[in-house]
């Protein structure tokens, strides 16, 4: 078994998932191996939840511009 060790933004010990479950933070699933931590309620949630493509899709487009995705026109 690995030593837990330090990593995430708030300083809490990282380590690895021994059991599947759903970190309540981004709904996604948790896998065995996948690294997590428990937060300030106790709740086992991703070091660093990952990315779905679907939320930056439903974002917009970006700028041809400046790249940003924006309400409007670029300034």
């Amino acid at each position: 078994m690995n030593a837990p060790r330090l990593g995430t933004v708030s300083g809490a010990r990282s380590f690895q998932a021994q059991y599947p479950g759903r970190c309540p933070d981004c709904r996604g699933q948790i896998t065995l191996g996948d690294d997590v931590h428990y937060d300030v309620e106790g709740r086992i949630v991703h070091d660093a939840c990952p990315l779905h493509l679907d939320d930056l899709n439903d974002a917009g487009t970006p700028c041809r511009n400046c790249f940003l995705i924006h309400a409007g026109e670029c300034m």
